[in-house]
């Protein structure tokens, strides 16, 4: 028996940031080959993942069909990069039953659904289709036996091949610096460019910027920190146009410097390496379903949270074809050199034969517009004989003059001359029309006295900002908290009472709205009852940025002094 045995390889001690420094004499090992290799394979992720970011980069379209044994998700071929920096190759299209997979992990999905509130019907259960990199080991090969060496240890993988894992799980994957690009870009869109005095200061779109890691977004009902006293909201905010390049630096600087590496912890995806997360959002899937693990009606596909990548190339043409642009409009405001208007190179101009329209409101400063011809189509502007005007003698069904005339009759059949009294309708005599009180057929839909009160408390329209477009019920507000994430309050708002998941016992609340689009799919759903009020989220099923306005009805059910 031996009391030694075989000095292996020492790979505990390799790093990433080192590599091996070739001189004659110097003995290589498996350490140092790996070590060598794990140097350039960082080097090349840390470039991806610092310089270029991560996501879907060519493919892996997902769709969702149903063949006739369930619904189906496929996965079509393509490349993606993680939030590690590495690449994954799909070569092949992959599928998933939905059913099947509801059925397989059914003890999950129960547990899913019992940690969510009592609601009818239950709310949506929502999975995340997520591509992960894997590594398999492969191509085994003999290697000598030695001391202590069983018949397991005299073959090993001699490849490392590049695999990959498409799982279907209950929460998405980490994308903290995803979601705050997104946001970044929305408060600088929201900035607007505008001569009007006051604006936003380097420090104030510094703090702007800096607001973007408290909580996923900058505050857009607040003025910045060292805006003066009275300043506008966010949503007022603006700057000049001479001042747009100097503040969108100071916003990038700050993005840069400050920002990005506070996203993650200890500077993870910066300089203290990857972060944890290491897979990629491909879509969510939104099931409907019995209580159970069984579909009801079909699936839905939001794909608006994936992170994808443009190659540089479309960039680049991207960038040239909006300079060209600029360049042109740039070109045609020197009216001094104005000629060779046949060629209709100056778009600025209404051209005489009719063919281009108006873009906006023409203003005539307070000149008349003579030698109109007579209106005769609709859509045609008329001249002063064809209007009606004040004094003008009512006809048909009217009698008197212009603006107060009065109804005489309705359809050639007179109206009576009397004055109705309260509930009276206009009912036929035979000869003419006249107020009665009509008579009562059958009761009124009333709430058996044994059953709570039931009524609508707030409702009203906002728009992607959550600023109320027109009058709101109740004065409810809806106050944007992220990207398409609002809280709905109003002042008789009632806060829950436990553990900030559903309303007091007594009282339920029925949340009700639509993203205002009738030709898209919208969805909007209720995160959770907070003391403040209620958190939704709003979103655009194909594309969240189409998102430009809600309506939202709040119900409720339960005591009598309800909220």
């Amino acid at each position: 028996m031996n009391d030694f045995t075989t000095v292996c390889a020492n790979l505990s001690n390799l790093d990433p940031y080192k590599r091996v420094n070739y001189v004659n004499g110097l003995v290589l090992g498996a350490d140092d080959l790996v070590q060598e290799q794990l140097y350039h394979l960082e080097k090349h992720r840390l470039h991806n993942r610092l310089l270029h970011g991560y996501g879907t980069l060519c493919g892996l379209s997902v769709d969702l069909s149903d063949p006739g044994d369930g619904p189906r998700l496929t996965v079509a071929p393509g490349v993606a990069v993680d939030p590690r920096g590495r690449e994954i190759r799909v070569p092949e299209a992959y599928c998933a039953n939905l059913t099947a997979w509801l059925q397989s992990h059914a003890d999950e999905v129960q547990d899913r659904l019992a940690a969510s509130p009592p609601l009818s019907p239950p709310e949506p259960l929502s999975l995340y289709l997520v591509l992960c990199h894997r590594e398999c080991e492969t191509d085994e090969v003999p290697i000598p036996g030695g001391p202590c060496k069983t018949l397991e240890d005299s073959s090993v993988a001699s490849r490392i091949q590049d695999a990959f894992e498409l799982a279907l799980r209950f929460e998405p994957p980490e994308q903290t610096e995803e979601e705050a690009v997104r946001d970044l870009v929305s408060l600088i869109r929201a900035i607007e460019i505008s001569e009007d005095p006051g604006g936003l200061t380097e420090g104030g779109i510094a703090d702007l910027v800096r607001g973007l890691t408290d909580s996923g977004s900058p505050s857009l009902s607040s003025p910045p920190f060292d805006s003066p006293p009275g300043s506008p909201p966010m949503g007022m905010q603006h700057m000049h146009p001479g001042d747009v390049d100097a503040l969108l630096r100071v916003a990038m600087r700050v993005w840069v410097t400050e920002v990005r590496p506070a996203l993650l912890p200890s500077g993870a995806n910066c300089a203290a390496g990857p972060p944890e997360e290491g897979c990629v959002l491909l879509a969510e899937v939104i099931l409907n379903l019995d209580g159970g693990p069984s579909l009801v009606g079909d699936p839905l596909l939001d794909e608006s949270r994936r992170p994808y990548r443009l190659h540089t190339r479309l960039l680049q043409e991207c960038l040239i074809c909006h300079r060209g642009d600029a360049s042109a409009d740039l070109e045609s405001l020197s009216h001094a050199d104005l000629h060779d208007l046949d060629a209709d190179d100056h778009p600025q101009y209404l051209l005489v034969d009719g063919s281009r329209p108006l873009t906006g409101d023409l203003g005539a400063g307070g000149n008349r517009i003579t030698g109109l011809g007579e209106g005769g189509v609709d859509g045609d502007a008329v001249r002063f004989e064809q209007a009606v005007k004040i004094d003008d003698i009512a006809g048909g069904d009217l009698v008197d003059t212009y603006p107060n005339p009065t109804v005489a009759a309705l359809r050639g059949r007179p109206v009576a001359d009397v004055d109705p009294a309260a509930g009276q309708v206009l009912t036929w005599s035979g000869n003419r029309w006249q107020p009665s009180t009509p008579a009562v057929i059958g009761g009124f839909v009333e709430a058996p006295g044994q059953n709570a009160r039931y009524a609508i408390v707030a409702a009203g329209l906002f728009d992607a900002a959550g600023q109320p477009l027109g009058l709101v019920y109740n004065a409810l507000s809806a106050t944007m908290l992220g990207v398409l994430e609002y809280r709905l309050a109003w002042p008789r708002y009632q806060p829950p009472q436990n553990d900030g998941i559903v309303p007091p016992p007594d009282l339920v609340y029925i949340v009700k709205g639509t993203i205002v689009d009738p030709e898209r799919p919208g969805i909007l759903r209720v995160v959770r009852f907070e003391q403040e009020g209620i958190r939704i989220r709003v979103s655009d099923i194909q594309d969240a940025n189409r998102v430009q306005a809600f309506m939202v009805e709040i119900s409720a059910y339960g005591r009598a002094d309800l909220g």
